[in-house]
């Protein structure tokens, strides 16, 4: 028996399957089965790569329609919409944004400057407030808190939007409550969403039920929106789309003082607790609900009335 290793097929130069060959004229038979099976592979190689780039055209031309199509959208031309248009000067107030309009708004040297850890006890501190260069970092502050009441922000709230009440023809909005975890609309100090105080917001304060059960001490505070019926058909079909846009000038700070509710199901009762919370106070607001996607404003009103 005799295993010829240079046997190599023609058409690729791969080397022929191992095996056994008893006599001569079984290499030409060996050569035919590895042309063969070379002749398949390399046609299946191609064929597999023909397929796979076919489907990689089919994926990258159809996600993207899929995608749009599945995706509401502002705008499918750029153009803009009431939404967008009301937005256009506003900026949104995000959350590292608002604390640091927060320490300018209290002219906090030592905050906004990072200075407590070199300046780390009072008298340091007190001592550092003689000099020239607190003053100028002081100048400085209260130049940016001039600037920063001149301009106009924005912040947002998903409500929790229930079914149109039939009653009283329109659609009650939660704003905020004092639940914590499990509480609608914006947690925290009353008429504050997102850490901005609105005292001219017209809310009204109802107990919060859980299976018909009122939870003593929980309340939230609801925005009633006024509604057609025919204009609710439609909003109720679209009510994960609805957000609340709130677009006011900042006009100071202020500490808030307010009951917080942990619920104690077993009794339907809430451990209050007592807390203060720093807000961004804002005079007058501009309240607008959209839907968020299509840029379809629903309501437009400012509070209070007259001011914009």
């Amino acid at each position: 028996m005799k295993y010829d290793k240079n046997i190599r097929c023609p058409e690729c130069g791969a080397e022929i399957t191992k095996g056994f060959i008893i006599k001569y004229n079984l290499k030409e038979f060996s050569l035919k089965i590895q042309r063969w099976r070379c002749k398949m592979f390399h046609y299946n190689h191609v064929r597999i790569l023909f397929y796979l780039t076919f489907l990689s055209l089919i994926i990258f031309i159809t996600f993207p329609l899929l995608l749009f199509a599945e995706t509401d959208r502002v705008s499918t031309s750029g153009e803009k919409t009431p939404l967008t248009t009301i937005l256009e000067n506003a900026e949104e107030l995000t959350e590292v944004e608002k604390n640091k309009i927060l320490t300018i708004l209290k002219l906090d040297v030592f905050g906004y400057f990072n200075l407590y850890d070199k300046y780390n006890t009072p008298l340091k501190r007190e001592v550092f407030k003689k000099t020239s260069e607190y003053k100028d970092k002081l100048n400085e502050l209260k130049a940016k808190k001039q600037e920063i009441q001149k301009k106009l922000y924005y912040v947002t709230l998903k409500p929790d939007l229930k079914e149109y009440n039939v009653n009283k023809r329109g659609f009650d909005i939660p704003i905020t409550s004092n639940i914590l975890i499990y509480g609608p609309g914006s947690i925290g100090p009353s008429k504050t969403v997102e850490g901005v105080h609105f005292p001219s917001l017209p809310v009204k304060v109802v107990p919060w039920r859980v299976l018909g059960e009122q939870i003593k001490g929980a309340y939230i505070e609801i925005f009633f929106l006024p509604s057609k019926e025919e204009d609710a058909l439609y909003i109720e079909d679209i009510r994960d789309k609805i957000k609340l846009f709130f677009i006011f000038k900042i006009y100071d700070t202020k500490l808030i003082s307010w009951q917080s509710c942990e619920p104690i199901f077993s009794s339907w009762t809430c451990y209050l607790w007592n807390d203060k919370t720093e807000v961004i106070v804002a005079n007058s607001v501009r309240m607008v609900i959209a839907n968020e996607k299509t840029g379809e404003v629903y309501l437009d009103r400012v509070w209070p009335s007259g001011k914009k």
